[in-house]
């Protein structure tokens, strides 16, 4: 049987290969996290740009954010293969490099002085401990953009009693994570609905993008079956900018 971990990494293997057909919420929630970034961004004290991308999927963010800033080195982290495999023909940035891990054990933090991600570190076993050493690791001056759907997603699903992916993070727990006083920060939170004719169309839209793993209880597809009403379904998306002044 395999392990939660080797589950979730295998759904985005099978993914990768649709994602960015499929993708349709994460490219909106990246375009308003790179305007997020513009307008949060202050001048930098670093000359020299190192980017992060962790949970890169297939390179989205960091295209975008290659717009917007000129990176001297940026390093893409994912632990799906395939994903990897598709960013390298899409970041052609001659300093770019990519590597095969799971974030959950990337520690190198302090390397790096611009870290990014979008919609993927809720996939963490434990968002609340990758936060704080990604906050505590960091260099000062460092600058942390992130997106992630907070545990105000999914009521009209959690209302039909429908197990959906893994448990989400609750912001005001992160929040707490951050001496606001000593740094500068910046939260948003946007709300995004998604229709669909029926449930499990729901399901099969995870599937394509390989986020159908889940660390709850499976749903029974008989159940699924027989919920046939159209349904919206609601995502919560934090979207948080943290430069680190102090340690």
């Amino acid at each position: 049987m395999l392990k939660k971990n080797d589950k979730i990494k295998k759904c985005f293997d099978n993914g990768s290969l649709h994602y960015d057909n499929y993708s349709e919420l994460q490219k909106q929630v990246c375009n308003e996290l790179v305007n997020f970034y513009k307008i949060c961004k202050t001048p930098n004290s670093f000359s020299y740009f190192k980017g992060l991308d962790l949970g890169s999927g297939t390179g989205q963010l960091s295209c975008q954010l290659c717009k917007v800033e000129k990176f001297d080195e940026l390093h893409l982290v994912d632990f799906s293969k395939n994903m990897i495999e598709l960013a390298k023909k899409k970041v052609l940035l001659k300093n770019a490099s990519f590597q095969v891990k799971d974030f959950d054990t990337f520690s190198r933090f302090d390397r790096f002085n611009f870290i990014f991600s979008n919609m993927s570190l809720h996939w963490s076993r434990d968002f609340e401990k990758l936060f704080s050493d990604l906050v505590k690791n960091m260099t000062l001056n460092s600058n942390l953009l992130i997106s992630f759907p907070n545990s105000g997603s999914f009521t009209t699903l959690k209302k039909l009693k429908i197990n959906v992916m893994n448990e989400l993070p609750d912001e005001k727990k992160i929040l707490r994570l951050i001496n606001k006083k000593k740094n500068y920060f910046k939260y948003k939170e946007l709300f995004f609905k998604k229709k669909y004719m029926r449930p499990l169309d729901f399901f099969y839209d995870l599937r394509n993008i390989g986020a159908n793993a889940s660390t709850k209880k499976t749903n029974k597809l008989f159940h699924l079956r027989k919920l046939n009403s159209k349904i919206s379904v609601d995502y919560n998306i934090s979207f948080i900018f943290f430069r680190k002044l102090k340690k």
